[in-house]
């Protein structure tokens, strides 16, 4: 369920010094998609600036290699670790704090929370003034990461700096997902 997953394998019985690691992209039909020379671990986890692709699936291969230059042979073919990257979808949130509509300077927003969803995005308009953006409000929305992944619900107070003037506006929240994509705004 990440772009950046870890591969992890067991001990080599040989007696290698470090282990080379081989991934190819089935779905792009790339070959040595990923090549990792001279991990000393058991395990490696593909770094941020290699992201994967959403649902593109992969097979892993590994070998022992020594200082001398001796190699073990790849893991067969046969025997490749075949894996997939699934994040799954944002799940729309359910807002269920202020009502509908909001008369207060410093409201606090609350919406459901899905483990699917790493962060959202809070919109508020001016009903009064043709749903146009309150000043101090950012056009593009309020970015909110939850502080747990595994609370039922997430809870935003708009700070001081935000205050909003006298009026009534409204409230919307979108979730995004670990690589970018977005849910529906909530209703």
């Amino acid at each position: 369920t990440t772009v950046t997953p870890t591969i992890q394998w067991t001990p080599s019985s040989s007696t290698g010094e470090f282990y080379d690691l081989w991934i190819n992209n089935l779905t792009l039909n790339i070959g040595q998609f990923v090549r990792v020379p001279r991990i000393t671990g058991t395990s490696y986890t593909i770094p941020e600036t290699m992201k994967f692709r959403n649902n593109d699936q992969f097979v892993a291969f590994i070998r022992t290699g020594d200082s001398l230059g001796e190699f073990s042979p790849w893991t067969p073919a046969n025997a490749g670790f075949r894996f997939r990257v699934a994040v799954p979808r944002p799940v729309t949130p359910v807002l269920t704090a202020p009502p509908q509509v909001i008369r207060t300077s410093r409201p606090t927003f609350q919406w459901s929370h899905s483990s699917a969803n790493s962060g959202y995005t809070l919109l508020i308009r001016d009903l009064e003034n043709s749903e146009s953006i309150p000043r101090g409000i950012p056009a593009q929305g309020i970015s909110v990461t939850p502080s747990s992944q595994s609370a039922s619900s997430v809870s935003y107070t708009l700070p001081s700096t935000m205050s909003l003037p006298k009026g009534t506006y409204r409230g919307w929240v979108q979730a995004i997902n670990s690589v970018g994509e977005r849910s529906a705004w909530s209703a």
